[in-house]
């Protein structure tokens, strides 16, 4: 993702479909107990990039995570 938005990343990537799997379990174990996550998503047949971020510290339960701060772009 450095390559898309190189001005705009300058943490580290803490997960990669490609590389971790697109699973949710996958997303899950790299993403849990972490906060101010940007999720960037790239659609490989339209090169259209949307995603998300959430302030919020992700949890490894099935709730909905209540963040006023989040956002999908």
């Amino acid at each position: 993702m450095k390559k898309l938005f190189p001005k705009f990343i300058s943490s580290n990537q803490i997960y990669c479909g490609s590389a971790h799997g697109f699973s949710w379990k996958s997303f899950r174990d790299h993403c849990v107990e972490k906060n101010n996550i940007v999720t960037l998503i790239k659609v490989s047949e339209t090169n259209k990039v949307f995603g998300f971020f959430i302030s919020a510290t992700l949890k490894d339960e099935d709730e909905y995570i209540r963040d006023e701060k989040a956002f999908i772009f």
